[in-house]
């Protein structure tokens, strides 16, 4: 089905992806409930009336980023390439003369995998970490459709990172996710001592270049893509500074859209020893 609506009008896709979005808002109650709790902890500085605009907002965006990955997947990439603006194209050019790999680190905004797309247009090939699902149907799709655009290397698969960064490739990650306390370290996110991903510091030691991206979706269909970088010698971090900077430049850009963001996945899951759950 998914494939089949990649042949309407751009325009008409986008509409149909925030009715869908609209629509699970008012029947998922377990997920518009992790969206609320979410916004209520990050942006304690909105009202009640803010917060709930803002998690309907979130449902809309999350239902066109559906539309996109079909796109990302299937579609012409060509009728996109009018519609991107890039921001920073020239720390990934800084990054990459460096010779030692680029670690582009993101977040799970709602256009991941049609923001992947427009990366390639000004990027070399690169690869992206992702977990395998289990389903093997949907499994088989995401390899040929991300696959027009990127390699794909298994998060757990280590070596084949550090060779691709050996490479000089660009590798990118998406470390804003819960993998539990024994993989992680607690460094604030909005301000809430969060799990996160530490393994990174690794590459960054070896001389891997840090770099972070975000993709926006902006008016009239157009979507833009920004590369920032750290601004820091990530290599002289500890692990809890280095968590604690790359958090911090999530933030940074996640405030930019937040609507953009999926806020539907539990980030705060795991807390630090002796501190209550939150969902």
């Amino acid at each position: 089905m998914l494939k089949g609506l990649c042949a309407l009008p751009l325009h008409t896709g986008a509409r149909l992806g925030a009715w869908l979005g609209a629509t699970t808002f008012f029947f998922s109650k377990r997920r518009r409930g992790v969206c609320r709790r979410n916004i209520e902890l990050c942006f304690p500085e909105l009202n009640v009336k803010q917060r709930e605009q803002l998690a309907y907002d979130v449902f809309l965006n999350n239902g066109i980023g559906l539309i996109e990955t079909g796109w990302a997947w299937w579609a012409d990439p060509a009728k996109f390439w009018p519609k991107l603006e890039v921001e920073g194209q020239e720390h990934l050019d800084a990054a990459l003369a460096h010779g030692k790999g680029v670690l582009l680190i993101g977040g799970h905004y709602s256009a991941l995998d049609l923001g992947g797309l427009l990366f390639a247009k000004i990027a070399p090939r690169f690869a992206a970490t992702y977990r395998p699902h289990n389903f093997q149907r949907l499994e088989d799709e995401l390899l040929v459709g991300r696959g027009r655009f990127m390699d794909l290397i298994d998060r757990n698969d280590v070596r084949g990172i550090f060779k691709a960064l050996a490479a000089n490739q660009i590798v990118w990650f998406a470390p804003d996710q819960d993998l539990g306390a024994d993989r992680s370290v607690f460094a604030p996110f909005f301000g809430i001592p969060t799990a996160t991903n530490a393994g990174l510091r690794k590459m960054a030691k070896r001389g891997a270049q840090p770099l972070a991206i975000s993709f926006h979706r902006l008016d009239h269909g157009h979507y833009r893509v920004c590369l920032r970088p750290w601004g820091v010698d990530a290599t002289a971090q500890t692990d809890v500074e280095f968590a604690t900077r790359m958090n911090e430049i999530l933030e940074q850009e996640i405030r930019r859209e937040p609507a953009q963001y999926m806020w539907v996945h539990r980030r705060f899951k795991t807390r630090p020893e002796g501190v209550r759950e939150v969902y």
